[in-house]
């Protein structure tokens, strides 16, 4: 017995061994998984902070007559994903009436950070074209026409054609023109701008008008009959 009370001491050596061996299995019983959840917090924290990218905003350039008709525009991009460069195509269907400054956006379609990183958004802006006839006030069609003082005396008729080659030209008399906050015009009701269907319940679905600005040219200097000429006709 007296050996088995050797064998218990070393059993107790044992002991002192699984003690040791404890703590060693205790750390990957208790600390590994504690370790996990903080490299768990760890990631998920910066994970929650990655910001999405900034948004990619390209502009759009439109005819006049393109935003009068509406049009289909395919329109391609370069996008940064996982560190590439790539190309997409993206094709926009212009509403008849869109003005300058519409934005058409695409959740997620622009660049991103890195791999697993959200993608930004892509945008794309309305920029009109210059328009050698027209210009555009809100849903009205202005063209400014020069007429001499012999035009309006003599009732001269005025023709423009229209944005829209498959309406009638815009005719009028020199004797319509009204006096209009200074200005001298002759007004087309409906026959501006076609008003885009997501303005259709604040401004109804009456299209703009057609304005034609008429300025007259003055002569700087009349002889005596052309004076007299003048004033016979206005009597």
């Amino acid at each position: 017995m007296g050996g088995m009370g050797g064998m218990g001491q070393q059993m107790g050596g044992m002991g002192g061994m699984g003690q040791r061996m404890g703590g060693r299995f205790g750390g990957f019983g208790f600390d590994e998984p504690r370790a996990r959840r903080a490299s768990a917090g760890d990631f998920s924290e910066p994970q929650g902070r990655r910001a999405k990218p900034a948004l990619v905003a390209h502009e759009l350039a439109m005819s006049l007559e393109e935003l009068y008709s509406g049009c289909v525009k395919k329109f391609k991009v370069t996008r940064h994903r996982s560190g590439s460069p790539e190309s997409t195509v993206h094709e926009i269907t212009v509403r008849p009436g869109w003005k300058a400054g519409t934005k058409l956006t695409f959740p997620s379609a622009g660049d991103d950070s890195g791999p697993g990183t959200p993608a930004g958004d892509l945008q794309f802006v309305i920029v009109q074209k210059p328009n050698q006839r027209f210009e555009r006030r809100g849903d009205d069609l202005e063209a400014t026409v020069r007429a001499t003082l012999k035009d309006v005396v003599s009732g001269q008729p005025i023709e423009v054609w229209h944005l829209d080659k498959t309406q009638p030209p815009l005719r009028a008399k020199l004797s319509e023109v009204q006096l209009e906050k200074g200005r001298q015009v002759i007004r087309f009701p409906g026959r501006g701008m076609p008003v885009s269907t997501q303005n259709r319940k604040t401004k109804g679905s009456r299209p703009g008008d057609a304005v034609l600005v008429v300025e007259i040219a003055i002569p700087k200097t009349l002889s005596d009959a052309q004076r007299s000429a003048i004033c016979a006709a206005l009597d």
